[in-house]
């Protein structure tokens, strides 16, 4: 065995130190199990034995160990040794060429042992130009048979030789001048070295390396760019920028003393030159990724935002960060208003294209899909094939799979119906979007197999088309490991986790491993891979998971100690991780866990759900996490999840979701669940597809659990964003799927509604016709119906029967509460019919009703009243000053309010002007004293309880405070229940806070607003009159 051989096998450099070498032995053995691979094992004790051996002779024997190797495979690689000697001959490919086709090289005798000895020698002499690096590497197979490789050699050596199939030479070698047979190699060592030392600012080392090179009697300009760095290490700018320039005069066509100059440039913000200076980088190379990236933020800067959008497409294409999405997001915003005005305006194609995108990456999936439907009819045909790639994209983002895949399909089949474009650049975007069109069909089939396991087969031919291409792509490689893992494939699975690893190096490939090793219950396959994967990714939770589970199955406590302690060191938190850290109450064989969730959901989740008090949780979370500690399991996890979501707490509750769906990627309650998490934090769009999703996967084979909730919140998404057509045919598809189920009776009367303002009353009444002519409030959602339509005279009539029908039923089974309903129905409609003063005695009088009948008002009925009674004393205020200002005295309308407070209060009648503000504290203070305690669900009711809190704010703080209390208001969470794609609230007090703080034009402004936006809403209504002679 041959020293390089002996040194490489145990993966050190050539040493006498003898722990050293028993180290590394040590450390190959990790690796090498004498029982699942006997060979490896004795090739390393006899590597080892030999390197004992050589270290323990106190000088080597020359004439013995350099004993020059005559065989043909040894005189072969000796003429490899002489090509790499001379500078001229290493870069030449012709002769390296000629080397591979000797007949030697090509024998089926001797070609394995050449392979050998040459990648030996390979070890320790690899500094090649690139063109003569693919010679190599093709003739060696590097990529393809890394795998056999790593048995016979050291691992960080294959890594390394893939590393540089992947990846470019720094180093032109056409640039190098000094003798042919000068040190090259111990020169390109200080070169990488140095730039080591540059980034770590060990200056020191740096300049003794620039010394160092210097003393081989070899230049290269590249050394030059490291003094320039150099020099502006010592602040010395300057000297630098005559370096780059100097350098950038004397190789104008090298494009890396280019980059470094305009980095340069960059930095010390000499803008124009620094944006010259990448635009000839992105002139010679159009996808030059940082040239792109630069010149994304300096485009952005002068406000060129459609070379900007450019350059950030290119990025894109390579990879993702958090700087270049904020930059996508700003210029995305700069650009959209005038490419509607454009599609508005003008019908501009183009624009509206463009529009489409900037939607899209806006996750705005629903304005998309709409514009796009808008073109529909206006494509030109040379547009065609664009914009199906661009509907399938939108279609896939929304979780909607049968129309991804069909336009997917139509996509793929008009781009292969092209002419092949000629031109390089053309050619490569169309075998882009080829792939593309791939890649979309794969994956919409593999996450619907995970539903129904047929559609795996369509994503494993999708997956063919990789296989056919020269290189495939890795991340197809990752998708169809991970489908043979679903599919239960598993040696399959783990083959294509070895090509990712051994030919492509992706770390990932690791994960992908673990989870199989998981499943086949391999204790010692989960540790090995799960390491490897701390060790590449250690932020990522699973590996820690797995590993810590096999310790505590196994009881080895000392081993799970150290990984939950390597876990904490690197901020890694988990639940699964609390569980195997736990040390608490121990579950015993028959633990009623079952009975203890049903006395936690009753003692804490239900009372923080009807109480809205805080202390539930705060009391409950150690007792749900305690449960998940003992059952570390998807359910537990679910149940806190909702906890925290009824809590408020979403972000807590968003991580024990996503959580769910890392273990099962097809769970229907995470999905809704995170659907509702986001709705309820106002991100609509992004909630859809959740929804969409756990609709879909509700039907799944072996796990039907099809209900009625997901539906719903879809639908009431679609309201918050102003889409009451589709809001109502969800609704009715609810009905139509789970007519049995309470939710359909709830759906109702939202049918109807959004039906009404969608212009779609006709069908509105279908629906209440077929289903709900016999029901009790049948007449409520007539009027309903009609007041959202706005159709006032119809809404009229239909309040008139509803007020029969409602009257008849509380005087036949004596309910109070629904004739005190009743009453506050039609104190509405004379507030809507401008009959103000009427309406003001009409909300009074339910106060007296309750009094006399000694009844207790649902909460909300009693608060509505105190903020109507506030709202309306705010525009007779109003109203009474815009009369003054205008010399017209009401005073039929004052003597009217008089006359509802007399009873009450005799000195009025005594005034000249209408105490409002008295009247406004009083009802101010008790609205006030009634919301001083938590009532019900009034905690996910939060922007109508700041609403309340204004309202009495204009009678009892000054217009500051309220201004401030204003701003929290519109600060505050959307009402959960709350069905309008825009609050009224915030408008009403805005227009209210503008009135009194003088703005009347303002004020009557932003109420015609609202009314435009919503033209059944009353309050609106009202306001619009301020200063109109009321008629009483």
């Amino acid at each position: 065995m041959q020293k390089e051989e002996i040194f490489a096998i145990l993966g050190i450099d050539e040493t006498k130190d003898e722990r050293a070498l028993k180290n590394a032995y040590r450390q190959q053995l990790m690796h090498t199990n004498p029982e699942d691979d006997p060979e490896g094992f004795k090739r390393l004790r006899e590597a080892y034995e030999a390197a004992c051996e050589y270290a323990q002779n106190e000088e080597e024997q020359p004439k013995e160990e350099e004993k020059a190797d005559h065989t043909p495979s040894g005189e072969w690689v000796h003429r490899a040794e002489m090509l790499y000697g001379r500078l001229s001959s290493r870069c030449d490919v012709r002769q390296w060429k000629e080397l591979f086709q000797d007949d030697i090289y090509v024998s089926l005798d001797t070609n394995e042992e050449c392979q050998k000895k040459l990648l030996i020698f390979l070890m320790n002499h690899f500094n090649y130009p690139d063109t003569v690096w693919k010679v190599i590497s093709q003739e060696l197979h590097i990529q393809e048979n890394a795998g056999k490789l790593r048995e016979q050699f050291p691992a960080d050596f294959i890594d390394f030789m893939i590393r540089r199939c992947m990846t470019k030479e720094v180093l032109d070698y056409t640039l190098f001048e000094g003798a042919e047979d000068a040190d090259y190699d111990s020169f390109i060592r200080c070169y990488n070295t140095s730039w080591d030392c540059l980034q770590q600012k060990d200056y020191q080392k740096l300049d003794e390396l620039l010394q160092q090179a210097d003393g081989l009697g070899i230049s290269h300009p590249y050394m030059e760019l490291l003094r320039a760095a150099r020099c502006r290490g010592n602040d010395e700018v300057e000297q630098a920028q005559g370096i780059y320039e100097r350098l950038r005069e004397n190789f104008p066509q090298d494009m890396t003393i280019l980059y470094q100059l305009a980095e340069f440039y960059y930095d010390t913000r000499q803008v124009d030159k620094a944006i010259n200076c990448y635009q000839i980088l992105k002139e010679q190379d159009r996808h030059h990724y940082m040239a792109n990236y630069r010149l994304a933020f300096l485009y952005a800067d002068q406000s060129r935002y459609e070379d900007a959008k450019e350059c950030i497409r290119i990025v894109m294409r390579r990879g993702q960060d958090d700087e270049i999405m904020k930059l996508r997001i700003r210029v995305n915003h700069q650009l959209e208003q005038d490419y509607r005005a454009k599609w508005q305006q003008n019908k501009d194609i183009e624009a509206a294209k463009e529009l489409a995108w900037c939607l899209l990456q806006e996750d705005r999936y629903l304005a998309a899909d709409k514009l796009t439907q808008e073109m529909a009819g206006l494509i030109p045909s040379e547009m065609k094939v664009e914009y199906l790639g661009l509907c399938a994209r939108i279609y896939m983002a929304q979780g909607l799979f049968d129309k991804t895949l069909e336009t997917a399909r139509q996509w793929q089949k008009l781009l292969l119906a092209q002419t092949v474009p000629q031109k390089q650049e053309e050619v490569e975007e169309y075998n882009r979007n080829i792939e593309i069109a791939h890649r979309i069909q794969m994956t919409t089939y593999h996450m619907m197999g995970r539903a129904y396991s047929k559609y795996y087969a369509n994503a494993l031919e999708e997956y063919q088309f990789y296989r056919q291409q020269e290189n495939t792509n890795p991340n197809a490689l990752i998708d169809a490991a991970r489908i043979y893992m679903e599919m239960e494939e598993y040696n399959k699975s783990l083959s294509l986790a070895d090509e990712l690893l051994n030919r492509y190096q992706i770390q990932y490939a690791y994960a992908l491993m673990l989870e199989v090793y998981v499943k086949l219950w391999d204790a010692g396959n989960v540790i090995r891979c799960g390491m490897e994967c701390i060790k590449a990714f250690p932020e990522f939770e699973r590996p820690y998971e797995e590993v810590a589970k096999v310790y505590y199955d196994l009881k080895k406590k000392d081993k799970l100690k150290e990984i939950l302690d390597l876990a904490g060191k690197n901020q890694v938190n988990s639940a699964y991780l609390d569980a195997y850290a736990y040390t608490g109450e121990e579950k015993t064989k028959d633990y009623p866990i079952s009975q203890y969730l049903d006395e936690f959901n009753r003692d804490y989740y239900r009372k923080l759900m009807e109480s809205g008090q805080i202390r539930y949780y705060t009391e409950g979370y150690p007792i749900i996490t305690k449960y998940l500690n003992l059952y570390p399991c998807n359910y537990i996890l679910n149940a806190r999840g909702l906890f925290s979501m009824a809590a408020k707490e979403y972000e807590q509750a968003l991580k024990d979701f996503r959580k769910i769906l890392e273990r099962d990627p097809a769970d229907q309650f995470a999905y809704n669940n995170i659907g509702c998490a986001l709705k309820y934090q106002g991100q609509y769009e992004l909630a859809l597809p959740y929804f969409e999703k756990a609709l879909y996967y509700m039907y799944r084979e072996g796990k039907e659990e099809p209900n009625a909730t997901t539906l719903g919140n879809k639908a009431q998404t679609y309201e918050l964003m102003g889409e009451y057509a589709l809001a109502a045919q969800t609704y009715e598809k609810l009905i139509d799927t789970f007519s049995e189920q309470q939710e359909s009776l709830a759906s109702m009367k939202n049918i109807s509604a959004n039906y009404a303002r969608s212009n779609q009353v006709g069908r509105a009444i279908i629906i209440l016709n077929t289903y709900m002519n016999r029901h009790s409030e049948y007449f409520k959602f007539i009027y309903r119906m009609y007041v959202y339509a706005a159709d006032w005279e119809k809404a009229d009539k239909a309040h008139d029967c509803m007020y029969r029908h409602l009257k008849s039923q509380s005087a036949n089974n004596g309910r109070t509460i629904q004739e005190l309903e009743c009453e506050h129905i039609w104190a509405w409609q004379l507030m809507r019919q401008g009959k103000w003063t009427q309406a003001l005695k009409a909300f009074r009088d339910i106060f007296h009703i309750q009094t006399k009948k000694n009844v207790r008002l649902p909460a909300k009925m009693y608060t509505d009243l105190c903020a109507n009674e506030l709202f309306l004393l705010a525009l007779m205020k109003l109203q009474e000053s815009a009369a003054t200002q205008s010399g017209v005295k009401e005073k039929t309308l004052l003597e009217k309010i008089r006359g509802i407070f007399v009873k009450e209060k005799e000195s009025v009648q005594q005034q000249d002007v209408f105490p409002y503000e008295e009247e406004g504290r009083n009802c101010a203070k008790r609205l006030e004293d009634y919301l001083h305690n938590p009532i019900g669900d009034f905690f996910y009711k939060e922007r109508y309880v700041r609403y309340l809190e204004y309202m009495a704010a204009l009678y009892t703080k000054d217009l500051q405070a309220s201004a401030q209390v204003l701003e929290r208001l519109e600060k505050s969470e959307r009402c959960r229940l709350c069905n309008h794609a825009e609050c009224m609230r915030c408008s009403l007090a805005r227009a209210l806070q503008k009135a009194y703080e003088g703005d009347m034009e303002q004020a009557r402004s932003i109420f015609e607003e609202l009314l435009a936006r919503q033209p059944y809403n009353l309050y609106a209504l009202c306001g619009t009159h301020i200063g109109e002679e009321r008629k009483q």
